[in-house]
């Protein structure tokens, strides 16, 4: 019983629009009450979200034909709800740092898909077809991983004693597969300005 009302009330809920203002609150629910949520519960609730994560790209059709096709093909309310999953799931994660193996690897079953999404969109462009979506693609996948960057706590300065690191390799993998899409997609200011909000997460 409590599953369904989970699935249909909760951040399942089939009104778009609902879900949509469902993905920031239960954001902020999890950031608030995050050091009372045990790494066991942790797991099963960013296990439950995994659905949710699918990124779906939507070239509009613009009433003025003097508008940016691309810049507007960014604008998403839909995905930009979902980068509040994104940091939600980082965000759990987080609390998994005293089994460091499996935080990795529990953190590279999120990151992968969004890296094989970039992989994706720079070979398609790479081969020179006029197609908007591949770039969009990337500029979301961008965005997504800086917002899981974001859901870690920040490094501290100076490190206190015990103190045990969240998955560098994981992240270094990020940021390499990020520099290399600005290196072929620089021309693209929607794509420089997804790597340069990356950077600040």
């Amino acid at each position: 019983m409590l599953s369904n009302i989970w699935h249909y009330r909760g951040v399942h809920n089939q009104n778009s629009t609902f879900r949509s203002r469902l993905f920031y609150l239960f954001h902020r629910f999890i950031k608030e009450n995050k050091n009372d949520i045990s790494p066991d519960i942790a797991v099963k609730i960013m296990g439950s979200i995994r659905d949710l994560l699918l990124i779906e790209v939507r070239i509009p059709e613009l009433e003025d034909p003097e508008s940016d096709l691309l810049a507007e093909a960014v604008k998403n309310s839909v995905f930009d709800s979902q980068l509040y999953l994104y940091e939600t799931v980082a965000t759990l994660c987080s609390l998994l740092f005293k089994t460091p193996e499996q935080q990795a690897a529990l953190l590279l079953s999120f990151v992968k898909p969004l890296l094989d999404e970039l992989s994706v969109s720079l070979q398609t462009f790479a081969k020179g077809e006029q197609d908007l979506v591949p770039i969009v693609k990337a500029h979301h996948a961008i965005m997504a991983l800086g917002n899981i960057a974001k859901g870690f706590p920040e490094y501290p300065s100076p490190l206190p004693e015990g103190y045990i690191s969240p998955p560098l390799d994981v992240f270094g993998q990020v940021a390499q597969a990020i520099l290399v899409c600005l290196e072929v997609m620089n021309v693209f200011k929607v794509v420089r300005d997804a790597v340069r909000c990356c950077s600040n997460c």
